[in-house]
């Protein structure tokens, strides 16, 4: 799947991505620092039970083009609504995990949910403007250790390396990102308020969260975000981490198969 979300100069700037299967369409919006390759291990399951599941590198990740511009949020939110408007999506379950998740708030917040089911928001970030500096000055002076540090604590593997394959694969994937829209991101995170947003939104929400997220505590986003969203349920992993669609699949799994049922 390409799609073409606009121009810089003489390169055309393509969104890569895949549609596969029938049925409930489920939309997977992959957070940071890495790109679809996070969801991998629920689309096999996902196809199985019957639902139609699209996946995407935004900007700036995997294979999709490397602009030197529009990773704010608002120009993330609109790839998003051009991806859905493509792929005709309708009654939509609408999946986003960390910095994805700001994104499908912001898309909902702005063009509405008239396309969408049902939201499901795992490991969300704060709806409020946070400090990411330290992040931000750790990438600029030594990107790959940043990378590895961050994904080890969003995995819960502070205690030891990345030595696992499927983490270090994680790790490559991140690196392999464009180092302009990894920075611009962090900025885009850190300084998003989506109250606003939220308060446009009336579609029934579900927050996957783990107990033991160190990148974004529970009790400064999920159990808000929650709060804030009409009907919000909220689902605790036990000793789960940020990174849950790696580290706690079948739990999502779960959580997603009983939105799109």
């Amino acid at each position: 799947m390409k799609i073409d979300i606009g121009h810089e100069n003489s390169t055309c700037i393509q969104l890569h991505g895949h549609d596969l299967g029938s049925g409930t369409p489920v939309l997977l919006v992959h957070g940071w620092p890495v790109r679809s390759s996070v969801w991998d291990k629920l689309v096999p399951p996902l196809l199985a039970a019957g639902r139609r599941v699209v996946t995407f590198d935004r900007r700036g990740f995997g294979r999709s083009g490397r602009p030197s511009t529009g990773h704010d949020l608002d120009t993330l939110a609109d790839d998003l609504s051009r991806v859905m408007a493509k792929l005709a999506l309708q009654d939509c379950v609408l999946v986003g995990h960390g910095l994805g998740c700001s994104e499908v708030l912001r898309l909902l917040g702005t063009y509405g949910s008239e396309r969408v089911r049902r939201l499901v928001l795992v490991s969300p970030l704060p709806p409020v403007p946070t400090a990411a500096q330290a992040l931000h000055d750790a990438l600029v002076d030594d990107r790959p250790a940043a990378l590895e540090a961050f994904l080890a604590r969003a995995l819960g593997r502070e205690a030891a390396p990345l030595t696992a394959a499927g983490d270090r694969a994680l790790w490559i994937d991140a690196l392999d990102a464009s180092p302009l829209a990894q920075l611009a991101c962090v900025q885009a995170w850190a300084g998003a308020d989506l109250r606003d947003d939220l308060a446009r939104i009336a579609v029934p929400g579900v927050v996957v969260h783990g107990s033991e997220d160190r990148i974004a505590p529970p009790a400064s986003a999920a159990v808000p975000l929650c709060e804030a969203l009409a009907g919000g349920v909220l689902h605790t992993v036990p000793g789960g981490p940020h990174a849950l669609p790696w580290t706690h699949a079948p739990q999502v799994l779960q959580a997603l198969l009983a939105a799109s049922g």
